[in-house]
This record gives C-alpha cells, sequence and structure tokens, in this order.
C-alpha cells in the first residue's frame, strides 16, 4: 500500500479536525460543570454550617427537662405570689396608718 503524501495529508486534517471539535466540545461542556461545582461548593458550606448549629440546640430530651423545670419554677412563682400578698396588705394598711397619723 503505498501512501501518497496528498492522501495522509487528508488523513492528518481530518483527524486535527475531529480533535479541534472534541476540544471545543469539552470547553462548552465542562464550562457548565465548574459552575455547577462552584454551586455543590456553595451548598457545601451552607449545609456544614447548619450541621454545625443544629449540634449546639437541645435534642428532645433536654427540651424535655427544661419544659419541666419551668413548669416548677412556673408553680414556684405562683406560690410566692400567693404567699407575698398578705405582705402587700400589711404594707398597705401601715401606709394608710401612718398618713393618717401624719394629718393629726
Amino acid at each position: 500500500m503505498n501512501l501518497d503524501i496528498s492522501v495522509a495529508n487528508g488523513w492528518l486534517s481530518l483527524l486535527l479536525s475531529v480533535v479541534a471539535i472534541c476540544g471545543v466540545l469539552r470547553a462548552y461542556f465542562s464550562s457548565g460543570s465548574r459552575e455547577m461545582l462552584k454551586d455543590i461548593i456553595v451548598l457545601k458550606e451552607r449545609v456544614q454550617k447548619l450541621e454545625t448549629e443544629m449540634e449546639f440546640l437541645p435534642d428532645r430530651d433536654a427540651l424535655q427537662r427544661l419544659e419541666v423545670n419551668m413548669e416548677k419554677l412556673n408553680g414556684r412563682l405562683n406560690t410566692l405570689s400567693a404567699q407575698l400578698q398578705p405582705v402587700a396588705a400589711i404594707g398597705e394598711r401601715l401606709q394608710e396608718f401612718l398618713l393618717e397619723n401624719a394629718k393629726k
């Protein structure tokens, strides 16, 4: 088989054209993947930030303990309020007594 320079030249130009077209197609399709890669990196950072913040949130048991303790505190405050009502009444009567004595 005799290869003529013109035949080899034709095949070589065809091969180079195919390589050039493949390069253009690769560049076209990879530009979108770069943008998607940037979006994925941003999303990974957001997920990591959320995971870090969620580590410090109370779990179900801790939240239930907080609710129970708040109810206990509420009950104690109600008891204290009921116990202070007579003291407030004594204070009001004492103030009235002092005002009446000051007028005399």
